[in-house]
């Protein structure tokens, strides 16, 4: 078997064209395909910078877990 990993683009008519390279002897073959989804970019530190803003700072809802806290 031959592993062949191929990036390419498929276009809005769904066409897909591949050139095998020379090693691929001619005659009978099985051509599996398998699709992988696109991979999401990592986040990167700082992306979201003013993004959210705090109205004020509110330090009395850690009274709720004074229990918790040393």
């Amino acid at each position: 078997m031959l592993s062949l990993p191929v990036e390419y683009e498929v276009t809005p008519d769904r066409i897909l064209k591949v050139r095998l390279p020379e090693s691929v002897e001619p005659g009978k073959h099985r051509f599996i395909v398998m699709i992988d989804p696109p991979q999401r970019q990592p986040r990167k530190p700082g992306s979201a910078k003013e993004r959210l803003t705090l109205l004020s700072e509110d330090e009395t809802h850690l009274a709720d877990f004074a229990d918790y806290m040393p």
